[in-house]
């Protein structure tokens, strides 16, 4: 699990000289503020399209995935204004060092410990959800659930 973490961090590092910005400044704009907006995109064009199919064919597992989505997106926009809110304030560095408290304070909490908790938060937990949310996927899945679900209504 460290040798993860620290692999992330050296990519994060060596893209942070490349930009001409500091680490910290790097890691603020991309997970308090790139991948939170990245995940909020993908979950509106999921959900437009599952509203799409909805109006198409109404089917209980079209309703189901538009109610999964919706709750999911809800709580994940909720969650993003509120870390945008509390540190929106701040510069990029002082953004960064209070999410380090905060996550170190979370990997205490939880027993997960500062890595753990963010592999946790911003590879499996968000990487997931931007992962499983594609459009082919989506489409696919909903196209061959509705053709099985026609079959028995």
């Amino acid at each position: 699990m460290e040798s993860i973490f620290q692999i992330c961090c050296n990519i994060i590092r060596y893209l942070s000289d490349i930009f001409g910005i500091t680490y910290e400044e790097l890691n603020t704009y991309l997970f308090i503020y790139i991948e939170p907006l990245l995940v909020m995109i993908s979950f509106a064009i999921v959900i437009g399209i599952i509203i799409a199919k909805l109006f198409k064919r109404v089917s209980i597992l079209t309703f189901l995935l538009l109610a999964f989505f919706g709750i999911g997106g809800l709580v994940f926009i909720t969650t993003t204004l509120f870390v945008w809110k509390r540190y929106s304030v701040l510069s990029a560095h002082d953004t960064c060092v209070m999410a380090y408290n905060d996550l170190e304070t979370l990997g205490k909490i939880t027993g997960m410990g500062y890595v753990g908790i963010n592999l946790f938060l911003f590879i499996i937990l968000n990487q997931s959800s931007i992962l499983t949310t594609t459009n082919e996927q989506l489409l696919s899945f909903l196209s061959s659930h509705q053709v099985y679900l026609s079959h028995y209504s």
